[in-house]
């Protein structure tokens, strides 16, 4: 992973985006390096799109990004990892095998939720092992020290995507593996680019015509140790960064695939939108469930690549119906903060110190449960016992009926509080990525260097009722859904359950 300093860099969303796109251009407008991005007629460089945009964000905010391990002591390290998450790959196979299992459950290789597994699909494991139905698990990981851990805390076998691309790369230095001739890069006009985003572009086609051998080398062995499983669905988050190689995989197998929205969508959330107008196969899962006809409507709006007939409706984990009690009419402003991870942490940090100077503020500031909390505090230059009225929570539901108002750049939990009727201020400050909340009338808007901060929190706090009713009934729908009961139903479907 990069090696990104403890203050990141103000993040240029416009500009990234404006170079995505130009990169794009560059890559359809020439076929004959766009073909070295097709397998079975599908264009993987379509599939990387999420990837890519991480990789303009570091080289927007000058983050280097070195993997090369120098150091005999790192090689030796990082070998026996690869070779320890290989074997446990080849034993989770052998599981599914043995024990004949039909699910497959992809994820992120986390430990935040109650199954050692990733908070935000925690209704799958519930529904799953609510209704007895075995399942192995599918990890995107690190191959570092908290792999090892996580392993040791979740103590079950699963299998490791990574643990591939240890074995790819052996066969690639080994030179079992070649690459494309890479002197096609020079064929590709960068008129349209200035010195140092040619250098970047380069290095960056260089890595993912690497990438498409590494692609193409997962696929087929996942297709292969497939062909030997019972699996007939796989349920999935939908990271649209590391699973696509997974999915083909399951379509070449005639396995159902599933996945589940984790997040919200904006413009910026390229890896669900489509990015030229070319005919090609996209790769995508079967179903894409959201939580409701408003996020699918917004997929549509945004331009997604996704066909209407795939984004269904699943819903939300909780349908949330709370009474709202009758607020303060004081001048009093509990406000409700959450650690955004990426957003410019010196400008927050700045804003927390303007609005503590008010008497009558007071922040809860929440932490998130996969990050360890000194980072999350260090990242905000943020100190122990920093201010009597900057409150640090885990938990909202301690705190959620004393919350007037939400504040910060976007984030998912503004729409978890919409849920519980709190008004919500997006913060108008550098990485401001929060600009559709507001179009479509879920939010206000804040300017941190308003001269009448004051007066507009308090206004924000005072939101009628009806308007805050309205927000939620938008973001739910008209027809309400559970999403237990859609898996619940999905295994049914499969005939796994009765």
């Amino acid at each position: 992973m990069p090696n990104i300093m403890k203050d990141e860099i103000f993040t240029d969303y416009k500009y990234n985006l404006e170079l995505f796109n130009r990169i794009n251009k560059l890559i359809y407008s020439n076929e004959y390096f766009l073909e070295h991005f097709f397998y079975k007629d599908y264009n993987l460089w379509h599939s990387y799109q999420a990837q890519i945009f991480e990789r303009i964000k570091l080289f927007s905010n000058n983050i280097s990004y070195n993997k090369t391990n120098t150091s005999i002591l790192k090689i030796i390290n990082s070998f026996c990892i690869g070779l320890f998450s290989s074997i446990i790959s080849i034993i989770a196979f052998l599981i599914i095998i043995l024990n004949r299992r039909k699910v497959l459950v992809y994820s992120i290789d986390k430990t935040s939720s109650k199954y050692k597994s990733d908070f935000r699909i925690e209704e799958i494991y519930n529904t799953l092992i609510n209704n007895k139905v075995g399942f192995l698990e599918i990890f995107h990981t690190l191959l570092d020290k908290n792999f090892i851990l996580n392993f040791f805390a979740r103590r079950r076998f699963a299998i490791y995507i990574e643990s591939m691309d240890f074995i790819f790369s052996l066969l690639y230095k080994l030179n079992f593996i070649r690459i494309h001739n890479t002197t096609i890069i020079n064929d590709l006009n960068f008129n349209n680019f200035k010195e140092n985003e040619i250098k970047f572009i380069r290095n960056l086609f260089l890595e993912y015509l690497i990438k498409f051998e590494l692609s193409k080398f997962r696929i087929k062995l996942l297709s292969l140790f497939l062909r030997f499983t019972n699996i007939k669905i796989l349920l999935s988050i939908d990271d649209v960064r590391h699973y696509n190689d997974l999915i083909l995989a399951c379509k070449i197998n005639n396995i159902e695939t599933y996945a589940f929205q984790h997040g919200h969508y904006t413009k910026y959330h390229v890896g669900w939108l489509s990015c030229t107008i070319k005919n090609y196969k996209i790769i995508t899962p079967d179903k894409l469930i959201v939580w409701s006809d408003y996020w699918k409507n917004e997929l549509i709006r945004l331009g997604t690549y996704f066909d209407k007939a795939q984004i269904i409706v699943g819903g939300y984990k909780d349908i949330i119906d709370v009474n709202i009690k009758n607020r303060r009419k004081t001048s009093q402003v509990n406000i409700l903060m959450c650690y955004v991870k990426d957003a410019p942490k010196v400008e927050i940090f700045k804003f927390i110190r303007r609005l503590l100077m008010f008497n009558n503020i007071r922040i809860y500031f929440k932490l998130r449960s996969d990050i360890d909390t000194n980072l999350q505090l260090n990242n905000y230059n943020i100190k122990d016992n920093f201010h009597e009225r900057f409150i640090l929570i885990n938990n909202i539901n301690e705190i959620i009926n004393e919350v007037d108002l939400v504040t910060g750049p976007l984030s998912t939990l503004f729409y978890d509080m919409i849920m519980y009727h709190k008004p919500i201020a997006v913060l108008k400050i550098g990485a401001y990525y929060g600009e559709e909340l507001v179009l479509n009338s879920l939010a206000d808007e804040i300017d941190p260097d308003n001269k009448n901060i004051i007066d507009e929190l308090i206004r924000i706090k005072n939101t009628p009722k009806k308007i805050l009713e309205h927000r939620k009934q938008r973001l739910l729908g008209k027809k309400r859904t559970f999403l237990g009961k859609y898996i619940k139903n999905v295994l049914i479907k499969e005939e796994l359950i009765k």
